[in-house]
């Protein structure tokens, strides 16, 4: 697209960024940044980027850095959350990204990546309730309530001696039960 004539070149090159970055050519992706985020810098998808760059280069702490600093401007803003959240997680800290999304979750319940993410850390932290938990979570949100049903199923099967988070899980099976009988009236 940037040979030919682009509609916004600013967005073509940032487009060849993220493709870059995914293809794991980092230095050539962090020069392309370079072109547009000198005329911008402090929109949020070239701070990201930055970061997603830092991670590529094996860099999860320095992408941390960054990201918390950029957060306590603009405390609950998701992509830059989840953003910090993926960098704590690849930088070996995974009670904090969990912490980090369960904060976030309260904000943004309705956010399926969000859901699958915290599953991701909490089993990385050993909350294995807690990834079922969240992993229930993402499946109703994605339409799959069998999948929901055997996820909470198994967090309740782990809880047998801690009657809140039991009767929390049995009201979400509840929950989803109703769901579907909803979706059968449909």
């Amino acid at each position: 697209e940037l040979e030919a004539t682009p509609r916004s070149r600013e967005a073509a090159i940032y487009g060849l960024v993220l493709a870059l970055t995914k293809s794991g050519r980092a230095d050539e992706a962090s020069l392309e940044l370079d072109t547009i985020w000198s005329k911008n810098p402090d929109r949020l998808e070239y701070i990201i980027a930055d970061a997603e760059i830092d991670m590529a280069r094996n860099k999860p702490d320095q992408a941390a850095k960054k990201l918390a600093q950029r957060l306590r401007l603009s405390p609950g803003n998701h992509p830059l959350t989840m953003s910090y959240a993926t960098a704590l997680m690849k930088n070996q800290q995974p009670h904090i990204a969990e912490e980090v999304l369960l904060v976030q979750s309260k904000r943004r319940h309705n956010d399926p990546g969000l859901w699958y993410l915290l599953a991701e850390v909490q089993g990385l932290s050993g909350n294995i309730v807690g990834l079922h938990q969240s992993r229930a979570e993402y499946f109703i949100l994605s339409g799959a309530l069998d999948e929901a049903k055997k996820q909470l199923t198994y967090a309740l099967k782990l809880t047998r001696d801690d009657f809140p988070a039991s009767a929390k899980i049995n009201q979400r099976l509840e929950d989803v039960a109703r769901l579907q009988e909803q979706m059968e009236e449909l």
